[in-house]
């Protein structure tokens, strides 16, 4: 097959199950996705001892997962860029995005392999409400490569803002949050179409 590689800018509130307008069930008035991914943020179980926020969030290769395409094999991780939309007076932040568990390729003839994945973290410096169309390979936007060569695949992953320990992340307003973007590139090889 032919490599190919790819972008993908992924909503953190789409990977989270926030994928529209819900009836708050006390007040029966209308949530947006924007409310519901700032009531993720407030929820106790989303922060560490510290109270650095920790979203915990899955991704995969399964027909119809709504991000990686099927028709990829060996599609892995070439760098992360994050963006961090509706904060305000903070030029930039500081994101540890953690991968481990158990990760799956595609194979060549189409066949899924697992593999246990050792924990492996990646420090991102995180954009601030930057604008998606800047957000490409080419962008000012620092991307990491801390995860080069993982799985796109995981059903564990873990974003945490460290705000005890990082002083860049002290200012950080994380209730203003409406959103993390997480853009991915990566690569794979293109499977052989069927006849």
């Amino acid at each position: 097959g032919t490599p190919q590689k790819r972008q993908d800018l992924i909503s953190l509130s789409t990977l989270l199950g926030i994928t529209g307008i819900i009836q708050d069930p006390v007040t029966h008035q209308p949530l947006s996705i924007i409310q519901q991914f700032q009531q993720k943020v407030a929820l106790p179980q989303n922060r560490d001892a510290a109270g650095n926020l920790e979203l915990k969030f899955r991704t995969s290769i399964d027909p119809g997962n709504g991000i990686f395409g099927t028709e990829l094999a060996m599609d892995t991780i070439q760098d992360v860029k994050i963006n961090l939309v509706g904060l305000s007076g903070s030029p930039t932040g500081y994101v540890t995005l953690i991968q481990s568990g158990t990760g799956r390729l595609r194979g060549e003839d189409g066949s899924l392999t697992q593999y246990d994945l050792q924990p492996k973290t990646a420090l991102v410096a995180a954009a601030i409400n930057a604008d998606a169309s800047i957000l490409g390979s080419d962008s000012t936007v620092p991307a990491s490569t801390d995860l080069f060569g993982r799985p796109v695949d995981d059903p564990s992953w873990t974003l945490l803002i460290d705000q005890a320990d990082d002083p860049m992340n002290a200012a950080l307003n994380l209730s203003q949050l409406q959103d993390i973007q997480i853009i991915l590139d990566h690569q794979g090889i293109t499977l052989p179409q069927s006849p």
